[in-house]
């Protein structure tokens, strides 16, 4: 794992000490400190968690370091409560923080994978980080589902990350397709778009449908903190 939670002290020894030498792939666990979702709680989302800089961080100091070794974020997750309805707003808000982290390390140029912590169960005080509740799926397996379908073997190109409002990151992805996945931090807005240069699609964070339109028509998508 990595110590980000104090600026990688531990991880720069190591490497300074000539530990790098044993490691092929270093296994970032970049958690936000506040992680469990259900009434009463306030869990940090991944831009308050800084999670592009640290893994850009961990990046440079690889580098620094020779650069020998991959990087993968090797362990992720949040909790929800054992008692939250599957389909409350705590469920769907861990589904959405979910989907945010992934497309955060994804946009990365550098992060290899990305490894959420648990399938199901991992119970911490009533809080368990698994995707499926007793075999069955959780809106946030859907969601893990579609961003992995949508990211798989796509290139990050550019992000454009303002805290207080808008984010949104790019990709590549194969045969000449591109994605990009959007949400507004802050307050609500709305994306507009006099004349699309290509024909488009638009999907929630859970993969199903919100607009679409053809090459020259113009675009208008609100944006909230739910990502499309």
């Amino acid at each position: 794992g990595g110590d980000y939670d104090g600026g990688l002290k531990y991880s720069e020894a190591v490497f300074a000490g000539g530990g790098g030498s044993c490691i092929d792939v270093y296994t970032g666990h970049p958690y936000a400190g506040v992680r469990y979702f259900g009434e009463g709680q306030r869990p940090m989302w991944p831009v308050f968690n800084q999670e592009r800089r640290k893994e850009l961080d961990t990046l440079a100091m690889l580098k620094a370091h020779g650069g020998r070794q991959r990087f993968w974020v090797g362990e992720k997750g949040w909790g929800l409560h054992v008692d939250a309805d599957p389909l409350s707003s705590y469920s769907r808000d861990f589904a959405r923080c979910l989907v945010q982290s992934m497309v955060i390390a994804h946009s990365v140029p550098g992060v290899e994978r990305y490894f959420w912590f648990i399938e199901e169960g991992c119970n911490e005080g009533g809080y368990e980080y698994g995707l499926f509740r007793h075999e069955q799926p959780l809106p946030a397996a859907l969601a893990y589902a579609t961003a992995a379908r949508l990211l798989h073997g796509a290139a990050p190109v550019r992000s454009i990350e303002r805290p207080d409002s808008l984010q949104a990151h790019a990709f590549a992805a194969p045969g000449g397709q591109g994605t990009v996945v959007l949400w507004a931090e802050g307050d609500p807005a709305r994306l507009t778009a006099d004349a699309m240069p290509a024909a488009w699609t638009a999907t929630d964070f859970l993969g199903g449908p919100l607009a679409s339109g053809d090459l020259g028509q113009a675009l208008s998508l609100p944006l909230t903190h739910s990502p499309i």
